[in-house]
């Protein structure tokens, strides 16, 4: 089982849980005229060789992500900042620097809620952090390079499948951590 195979079967369960929506939501909140996709990962955004794969058209969004962590036995699921420079992104820090402090203002009234997840970060070198419990993200991590994820790890390692209970839980907590997409990217505490 590949990371391909992971984001065809998480597309084709998310019909029945909210996340199965993101590409609608992206709509209203982009102003666009359709989505490029219903789907939630389409084939440009799955990286196949490095295991990993985000949400469609989310390069410059707090982006759905998941994949496989290099060297080590997990997948991971959640959202990500990918403060990465890219042709479509030359200037990542002007574009996340507000997200993130949105973020950070969303985690000071909902700790509670999502207690529970798990963040690291890696900067381009790239060197990575150990797993934490889910914090305010520091001004230091506002930087060029930078890659801040926070969800769910499994006990997986590249190549196992996820089980039906697992696929569902993924589907699940990523239908919660919704509301803080909204947020991070409107502002707006009562979208959804």
């Amino acid at each position: 089982m590949n990371i391909l195979k992971i984001s065809k079967n998480l597309n084709e369960k998310s019909k029945d849980y909210q996340i199965g929506q993101l590409q609608n939501y992206r709509v209203e909140i982009n102003n666009l005229t359709r989505p490029g996709t219903y789907d939630i990962f389409s084939k440009r955004s799955i990286k196949f060789k490095n295991n990993y794969a985000y949400h469609s058209g989310g390069r410059k969004e707090m982006q759905v992500n998941i994949g496989f962590e290099p060297d080590r036995e997990e997948f991971r699921a959640g959202f990500v900042f990918s403060i990465e420079p890219s042709r479509s992104l030359t200037e990542p820090v002007e574009i996340f620097e507000p997200k993130i402090k949105r973020f950070n203002e969303f985690l000071e009234k909902n700790y509670d809620k999502y207690s529970d997840l798990i963040m690291y970060y890696h900067d381009a070198v790239p060197k990575r952090s150990d797993n934490y419990p889910i914090e305010q993200i520091g001004d230091n991590l506002i930087e060029r390079g930078m890659f801040i994820f926070f969800g769910k790890f499994y006990d997986k390692k590249a190549g196992d499948n996820l089980t039906d209970k697992e696929y569902d839980h993924v589907l699940e907590l990523l239908s919660q951590m919704l509301e803080i997409y909204f947020y991070v990217e409107t502002g707006d505490e009562k979208h959804l």
